[in-house]
């Protein structure tokens, strides 16, 4: 099953979701739902792909998404996350692709996630020298240590 687009959900509507437990694919891109309403995607275990992009969710929500072991893809740019919510990806052993375009992605950051084995991609924008941002999206590369 798959919802795409449904610009009126809101945190409360949200709370509708959580009975779809076989939804695996959910578009929340340019909604009202904050990190109050991702609590309601727990239930949602066979979901594959959830667009969060420019929704008001932050570092407070990103923990409800970690329970949420079949994610593949991931998108959280512009949102509220910032450096400190990426630990809660952590857990998301199956995540392929993640768009983490945002202000808070630094070098240190995007390492981080090499601990993610089945990570692909990744989009992203980073603060240069001078202040100015670039980004894209790029294949995950693998440090040695």
């Amino acid at each position: 099953m798959k919802i795409v687009r449904p610009t009126k959900v809101n945190d409360r509507a949200l709370a509708q979701f959580a009975g779809m437990t076989e939804l695996e694919v959910l578009e929340l891109a340019q909604t009202p739902v904050t990190s109050a309403g991702l609590v309601h995607l727990k239930p949602l275990k066979k979901l594959r792909q959830l667009n969060l992009f420019d929704a008001p969710v932050d570092d407070a929500g990103i923990k409800y998404l970690a329970e949420l072991p079949e994610l593949r893809a991931l998108n959280l740019g512009c949102t509220r996350v910032t450096a400190a919510g990426v630990p809660f990806l952590m857990g998301l052993t199956k995540l392929e692709e993640l768009d983490l375009s945002m202000p808070a992605v630094t070098r240190e950051v995007l390492k981080s996630l090499e601990k993610l084995e089945n990570l692909e991609r990744v989009g992203y924008c980073e603060r240069g020298p001078d202040g100015s941002f670039s980004g894209g999206a790029r294949p995950v590369q693998r440090w040695s240590l």
